[in-house]
């Protein structure tokens, strides 16, 4: 069976929306048309428009240049592009303002307002890959907002990424605690800690705890389910993929529970999952549909209609671009296929590809 060519999370982008508004504790916006800009550079810079989105916001800096929603943009902009010197100035712009009025003031009355300012600085650090200081960003955040799960997620994952695990764990554990049920995004994210750290049993526990109200990431999901099985764990392996398939699973994962089930001697169920369903122009899920079949036809011989039926499946997968050969001759899935003259053409098939 074939695996996902990249399960690598970027951690280092875990952190706060973008484009967050922060208004109440700072200045709110006052120049007319300056709200609708920042929506339009935004966009722009969602869909990869590095300089237009610059552009805009140096326009709507040039007509206010405190303006708070405006300088996190282009920060995370900036960072995003490589310039972390000018992304730091932008974020740091708006943390001097929330420490201006702090000292002028005295007053605490809106901590999450003033947690979120530190909320950003420590997100462009983490872009940035300064996870030490980014740590210190969060704490600070923490100070003024201890309730919120985001800052103690964002602060284990800046624990984590400079090396002290056990801080990152313990900050994980807080806050799935803190998140409960209502904040799924934090749940996923301590999984993926979990993950990155080699707990598997903890990153699938607290996927489990998902399942009843979300999907996770389908990628993610299935690394954690593929680890499992690599170690045989069926039974958690299979419970996951239960949940997710309830909540409109991923082709990916439907093809992966089907290899479960049948790996595990419910032949009839996994070719039910797999059998006349369209998985369009996913190669890899063609692939592995063969492989069901394959172990399927492998374990209740004879079985030429589950033969013909992966030989067909790989036929369309080649067709949507596979290419590795050598995985048609090597994989053990697939070896019921081998002496069959279809199976040939398909190889030859793919073998043409890599020339």
């Amino acid at each position: 069976m074939a695996q996902p060519k990249n399960d690598h999370h970027d951690a280092k982008r875990e952190g706060p929306s973008p484009y967050a508004r922060v208004d109440d504790v700072l200045r709110s916006l006052q120049s007319p048309g300056v709200e609708e800009l920042c929506d339009e550079a935004a966009d722009a810079a969602g869909r990869g428009h590095t300089d237009r989105a610059l552009k805009i916001y140096a326009e709507v800096l040039s007509q206010d240049p405190l303006n708070t929603t405006a300088r996190f943009g282009r920060a995370c902009v900036r960072a995003l592009a490589g310039d972390g010197v000018s992304a730091l100035e932008d974020v740091g712009c708006n943390v001097r303002q929330v420490e201006k009025y702090l000292g002028v003031t005295g007053r605490r009355d809106d901590p999450c307002q003033v947690a979120n300012v530190y909320h950003q600085l420590a997100y462009v650090l983490m872009q940035c890959e300064k996870y030490v200081d980014a740590a210190k960003a969060y704490a600070r955040a923490i100070e003024f907002d201890p309730g919120d799960s985001e800052l103690w997620a964002g602060r284990a994952w800046a624990h984590f990424l400079s090396g002290n695990t056990q801080q990152a764990l313990d900050d994980a554990t807080t806050a799935a605690r803190k998140a409960g049920d209502a904040n799924i995004e934090v749940v996923a994210s301590v999984a993926r800690l979990y993950l990155e750290s080699g707990d598997v049993d903890r990153a699938s526990d607290y996927i489990e705890r998902m399942l009843h109200r979300a999907s996770p990431d389908s990628a993610f999901l299935e690394a954690i389910v593929l680890r499992l099985r690599d170690r045989a764990d069926w039974a958690k392996a299979l419970k996951l993929t239960e949940g997710a398939s309830k909540l409109g699973a991923d082709p990916s994962l439907r093809v992966l529970r089907a290899h479960l089930l049948a790996s595990t001697g419910d032949l009839d169920g996994g070719i039910q999952l797999v059998r006349g369903f369209d998985f369009a122009t996913h190669s890899r899920n063609w692939y592995n549909a063969a492989c069901v079949y394959g172990v399927c036809a492998k374990n209740r011989p004879p079985a030429a209609d589950w033969v013909s039926s992966g030989i067909d499946c790989l036929d369309r997968a080649v067709a949507a671009g596979w290419d590795d050969a050598k995985s048609l001759l090597e994989d053990e899935d697939l070896e019921i296929f081998r002496n069959s003259a279809s199976f040939a053409a398909v190889l030859a098939k793919c073998s043409s590809r890599q020339k």
